[in-house]
């Protein structure tokens, strides 16, 4: 919008409350602006479009044929205003609307549905978008209003709160390690066939922690298999098939159950769990509520318990 436009469309706001009060004085008063103010608005615009919108005499008011058009959709012009103001007013208060966000795949579990079926429950007009990506990404571009994310963010212009941190387990079916020997240094990892998530960080290589120095090294893991799911990397090791890496979350149930054990122990880290959005200004109350609801539920939903074997490979 020009500014020519834009003034045009402030003196039509005036003219509006002018017509409706049918009196200068009457819509000075209401807008809080002097009368020759709201005087001059009306007959620039008179001048503007050279017509003719209000007949006044010091005796009467009424408005021409033009005069009633122009105030007929000035009219429907600021219900409309009216309206959106309420709707956004109505949002900030309220918990309704909808919310854009996304997932990891990995994070696509029972735990995660459950939080957010509950919030779900709690606040019926508030509509979700949910898609599963691994990648922050352009947020702003995908109207997204919230993503989770695992590992580090890297630099970025969003707001990220942190509200969890995951154990990372390297692991292989106790059978596999019979007949391969379990790797006891990260460079050993190459002897093995090793089972890869695709949206992995670096690729064909791993980050791990050197437990003497405590700085992050990067290894090769050789011949792979690459899937999407990280269950069932888990499974393919599970069912003997090699070594995977996986988080807490996906793998308790097999370590639990021994069908998994651990290997290179010392040589893993934790990962953090971020909530990621774009703004904390003018936030709607529906996500603020969920930001709040995440932050408290999440973590205690993703903490699984796991008891290791006494008798493990290293």
């Amino acid at each position: 919008m020009s500014k020519d436009h834009k003034k045009e469309f402030g003196r039509m706001f005036i003219f509006y409350h002018v017509a409706k009060q049918a009196s200068f004085s009457g819509a000075a008063k209401h807008l809080g602006m002097s009368r020759t103010m709201v005087t001059q608005a009306v007959e620039g615009l008179e001048q503007t479009f050279s017509v003719r919108l209000i007949h006044r005499t010091t005796r009467s008011f009424n408005l021409t044929e033009q005069g009633t058009r122009l105030f007929e959709r000035a009219q429907r012009m600021v219900q409309e205003y009216e309206d959106a103001c309420a709707e956004l007013h109505s949002e900030a208060v309220e918990a309704k609307g909808k919310i854009v966000m996304q997932i990891p795949g990995v994070l696509d579990i029972p735990e995660v549905h459950g939080v957010l079926a509950r919030f779900m429950a709690a606040h019926p007009q508030v509509s979700f978008d949910i898609s599963n990506l691994d990648r922050v990404g352009d947020l702003v571009e995908r109207q997204v209003d919230l993503a989770l994310h695992i590992g580090p963010l890297g630099d970025s212009s969003y707001h990220a709160r942190q509200i969890h941190r995951f154990r990372t387990f390297i692991l292989g079916s106790p059978a596999y390690f019979a007949a391969h020997p379990a790797p006891v240094h990260p460079a050993e990892l190459e002897q093995h066939q090793v089972f890869n998530y695709r949206h992995c960080l670096t690729g064909d290589k791993w980050i791990l922690v050197d437990p003497a120095s405590g700085e992050q090294q990067t290894f090769s893991i050789g011949r792979h298999v690459v899937v999407d799911s990280e269950r069932l990397l888990v499974s393919f090791a599970a069912n003997g098939r090699g070594v995977a890496s996986a988080l807490d979350v996906s793998c308790a149930a097999q370590l639990n159950a021994g069908s998994v054990v651990p290997v290179l122990e010392q040589w893993t880290y934790k990962v953090p769990l971020y909530l990621v959005y774009v703004s904390k200004k003018s936030m709607p109350r529906s996500l603020r509520m969920l930001l709040d609801v995440l932050t408290v539920e999440l973590p205690a939903a993703l903490n699984v318990e796991i008891q290791l074997p006494a008798r493990s490979a290293r």
